[in-house]
C-alpha cells in the first residue's frame, strides 16, 4: 500500500477506511483512475460496493484530485523539447486526472479512458487547444473566400453573434475538429473548443454572456430526475444528451456518414421526507376559513412540506386548487412557495426586468427589426417611456426566441409560429368584457399566461390578469403578471407549454437564473448572450 493511498484517505478524513482499501488490493494506479471514470462505469460500480456511502466516495474523489495536483506541483515530468507528446485537457474541476490518448486513435463519448502515463501533458479549461481566428482564416484561404474575414469584423462591428456568423463558426470549427479528433472528439476537446469560441472572439462581453456562448455552442451531458420510481422506490434519473452547435454538427456528419453511438443509463439512490402530522389539521382549517388573513399566510407557509408533496404526486390540477384553495386566491402565497423552493430568487424579475428589458429592446431595434414588425408595435423605439420598454420587451421574446418546434394536434404534428406563441405567452384583448367570453371559450391553454386588456400596436395597457383553469387573478402591471405566470409553473410543478416553451426558458435562465432547464433552446442561449444580467 503505497504513500499516495494514505494521503488520499487521511485528506478526505476517511483514514478507518485504509485496512479495507488494502484488502481489496486498491493501490495508486487504481485511485488516479477514479476521478475519470464514465457514470455507469465497471470502475463507479465496483467503487460504490466497496464504499457505499455516496458522502464519502464524493470526499475520495476530491481529495484524489487535491494530492494528484500538489504532487504534479512538486515533481514536474521533465520534456524533451524534440519529443512529441499528446496533449490532454481536463476540466478545471478534475484538474489533477491524467489521461493518456494514442496519436492514431480516437476516444469515443461513452468509453472511459482510464490508461496513465507520466509522459501525457494535462492542460486547464483556460488553455487553449484551439485558435479559432487562424482556423477561420485558413478556412478562407482553403476555400477562395473572404466570408471568415468579413464575419470577424461583424463580430467586432455588432458586439454579437447573428445566425449567419454563429452558422459560419460552427462549421469551420467543427470541420477543423473532425479532421483532428475524428467524428467522436472527446468531450473535454469539445468544452475546450466551445471556450475558446466565447473567449478569442468574444471576449468583449461579460463573463456571464460568454458562459451563454459557450453553451449555446456546447453543453455536456447531463441526468436529470424525473417524477418516476423504480420497485426499489428509488427515482428514476434521465439522461439528457450533449447539446449545442458544435454537437449538432457532428451528430448531422455522423448521420451523413451513417454513424451511431451507444448510450448508458443511470439510476442513483434518493429519499423522501414526509410532512408532519399537524399539517393535515392545518390544512383541514384552510379548506374552511378565509381569515384572519395572518392565520391563513402563517398555516400555508406551515403546510408547504405536505403540499408539495401532494403536488409531486398528483396530475390533476384542478383537484390541486380545490384541496388548496387559498394558493390562488390569497395574495402572496405563490410567493412564499416559490421563495421555500428557490431562496433569493423571487424578487429577481422585477428588479432586473427594467435593465434587461431595455437591452432586449436595443438589441431588437439593431439586428432584429423583423421581430418588431411581427409583434405589431407601432410606436418607434426611441421615443419609448421605461414603462413602455418592459412591456414592448416582454412583447418580443416569443419572436426573438423563436424555434422551428412542432407540437402534436390530433395525428397530425403542426409547426408552432412566432404568432402561436405570442398568444400563448401574452393575450391582448381590447375591452374589459372580452374577457368573460374568453374566460367561457378557453379550453386549450391549461397552463397559465397572462391577459392584457388595451392597444398592442401602440403599448397602452389598462389592466392585466393571469388565467389559470379559467379563474382570473388581476395583476396590478405586466411585469408582475408575467412573474406571477412563472412562479406558478414552479411551485404546481406544471410543464411549459411547447408553444411558447423558449419563451419561459429565456425567464428560467436567463431573468430568474434558476437554470432548471438544464439544456435551454439554442434561441435563448444566443439571446442570453446579448444581455448583461
Amino acid at each position: 500500500m503505497s504513500d499516495f493511498v494514505e494521503k488520499v484517505l487521511e485528506s478526505a478524513g476517511l483514514a478507518e477506511l485504509l485496512q479495507t482499501f488494502k484488502d481489496q488490493d486498491i493501490d495508486e494506479d487504481v485511485l488516479r483512475k477514479l476521478p475519470d471514470c464514465q457514470t455507469g462505469s465497471i470502475e463507479e460500480r465496483l467503487f460504490a460496493a466497496i464504499v457505499s456511502s455516496v458522502g464519502r466516495r464524493l470526499k475520495i474523489i476530491n481529495s484524489i484530485r487535491e494530492v494528484v495536483a500538489k504532487v504534479s506541483e512538486q515533481h514536474p515530468t521533465p520534456r524533451a523539447e524534440e519529443t512529441q507528446f499528446n496533449l490532454v485537457l481536463i476540466d478545471s474541476e478534475e484538474n489533477s486526472s491524467q489521461i493518456s490518448q494514442s496519436i492514431n486513435s480516437f476516444e469515443q463519448e461513452s468509453i472511459c479512458s482510464v490508461n496513465i502515463y507520466e509522459s501525457d501533458k494535462c492542460l486547464l479549461l483556460e488553455d487553449a487547444l484551439f485558435n479559432v481566428k487562424d482556423i477561420i482564416i485558413q478556412s478562407d484561404n482553403e476555400k477562395g473566400t473572404t466570408k471568415g474575414q468579413e464575419m470577424l469584423q461583424q463580430i467586432i462591428h455588432l458586439g454579437m453573434a447573428t445566425f449567419q456568423i454563429k452558422s459560419l463558426i460552427k462549421r469551420r470549427t467543427v470541420n477543423n475538429l473532425i479532421k483532428n479528433h475524428s467524428n467522436y472528439p472527446p468531450r473535454h476537446v469539445k468544452q475546450n473548443l466551445a471556450h475558446c469560441i466565447a473567449s478569442q472572439l468574444f471576449g468583449h462581453l461579460t463573463e456571464q454572456q460568454q458562459s451563454d456562448i459557450k453553451s449555446l455552442f456546447y453543453s455536456d451531458a447531463k441526468s436529470i430526475e424525473t417524477e418516476k420510481v423504480d420497485v426499489r422506490g428509488k427515482i428514476i434519473y434521465k439522461n439528457i444528451p450533449a447539446t449545442g452547435l458544435i454537437e449538432d454538427r457532428l451528430k448531422y456528419v455522423r448521420n451523413k456518414n451513417r454513424i451511431s453511438i451507444r448510450k448508458q443509463p443511470r439510476v442513483p439512490e434518493s429519499t423522501v421526507i414526509d410532512p408532519a402530522a399537524e399539517e393535515y389539521e392545518m390544512k383541514s382549517w384552510l379548506s374552511n376559513s378565509n381569515s384572519p388573513k395572518s392565520q391563513v399566510l402563517q398555516y400555508m407557509k406551515d403546510t408547504f412540506n405536505l403540499r408539495s408533496l401532494e403536488i409531486k404526486n398528483t396530475t390533476n390540477l384542478i383537484d390541486t386548487l380545490n384541496e388548496w384553495p387559498h394558493l390562488l386566491e390569497t395574495s402572496g402565497v405563490i410567493d412564499v412557495d416559490f421563495e421555500r423552493l428557490n431562496p433569493g430568487k423571487s424578487e429577481l424579475l422585477l428588479r432586473k426586468w427594467p435593465g434587461v428589458a431595455k437591452q432586449i429592446c436595443e438589441f431588437a431595434e439593431k439586428s432584429q427589426a423583423k421581430a418588431i414588425t411581427e409583434a405589431g408595435i407601432k410606436k418607434l423605439f426611441s421615443k419609448l417611456t421605461s414603462d413602455e420598454i418592459a412591456i414592448a420587451a416582454f412583447v418580443m421574446l416569443p419572436y426573438l426566441t423563436s424555434t422551428s418546434a412542432y407540437r402534436k394536434r390530433g395525428a397530425k404534428k403542426v409547426k408552432i409560429t412566432a404568432a402561436a406563441a405570442a398568444e400563448f405567452f401574452i393575450q391582448f384583448v381590447s375591452k374589459t368584457f372580452d374577457l368573460e367570453s374568453l374566460k367561457t371559450s378557453e379550453s386549450e391553454r391549461r397552463q397559465p399566461f397572462v391577459i392584457c386588456v388595451g392597444n398592442l400596436a401602440n403599448l397602452e395597457i389598462k389592466d392585466v390578469f393571469v388565467m389559470l383553469e379559467r379563474k382570473l387573478i388581476k395583476s396590478p402591471t405586466m411585469m408582475s403578471a408575467v412573474d406571477l405566470c412563472f412562479k406558478l409553473f414552479h411551485v404546481l410543478k406544471l410543464k411549459f407549454p411547447d408553444e411558447c416553451y423558449p419563451v419561459w426558458s429565456f425567464f428560467d435562465h436567463c431573468a430568474y437564473q434558476i437554470k432548471e432547464i438544464v439544456s435551454p433552446p439554442a434561441s435563448v442561449l444566443a439571446l442570453g448572450s446579448q444581455i448583461k444580467i
